[in-house]
């Protein structure tokens, strides 16, 4: 196994902050029985929901809420969260060319679909953007997309 040459942490911060809110306002109000109301419309089978939610908000929190991309002697790799799936990764053999790029603020963050491809965001206003010799093309957001990037092209095959 190939040791990294290069890693670097991204935390999508807007999660960190929106999901513990939420799930405090939902404590704040199950606790003041707002709920109940609507446990009694379920006959009693909601209130399995509630710790549910909490938990699925847990886990789109750890699974989502970091991006990790590393670089090592023959590969880019780049994961999600801590759970690490979804992951992906592309052979420097299999890139055809590699930029700079500036994002736009309604290209949101995430894993997203957008017209130039699929985009991989967790901070940064700036991705370097790795066309594969297939023609297809990702983004991936970095907060230093300059170092990245030179890490990355010394490796590239011509």
């Amino acid at each position: 196994m190939s040791h990294s040459v290069y890693k670097e942490k991204q935390y999508l911060k807007v999660l960190w902050i929106t999901a513990p809110l939420l799930a405090a306002f939902f404590i704040w109000q199950f606790t003041r029985g707002e709920f109940s109301a609507f446990a009694v419309a379920m006959n009693g089978r909601g209130s399995w929901r509630f710790p549910a939610f909490f938990i699925l908000a847990i886990v789109i929190q750890l699974n989502f809420g970091m991006m990790k991309i590393t670089v090592d002697e023959q590969n880019l790799r780049w994961q999600f969260g801590l759970l690490t799936l979804p992951m992906w990764k592309v052979t420097f053999n299999d890139i055809a060319d590699i930029e700079i790029v500036d994002l736009r603020w309604y290209e949101g963050y995430g894993i997203r679909l957008t017209t130039s491809g699929m985009l991989y965001r967790a901070s940064g206003s700036q991705a370097l953007r790795v066309v594969r010799k297939n023609g297809k093309s990702f983004r991936l957001s970095s907060t230093d997309p300059q170092r990245l990037l030179s890490y990355i092209q010394p490796r590239l095959s011509k």
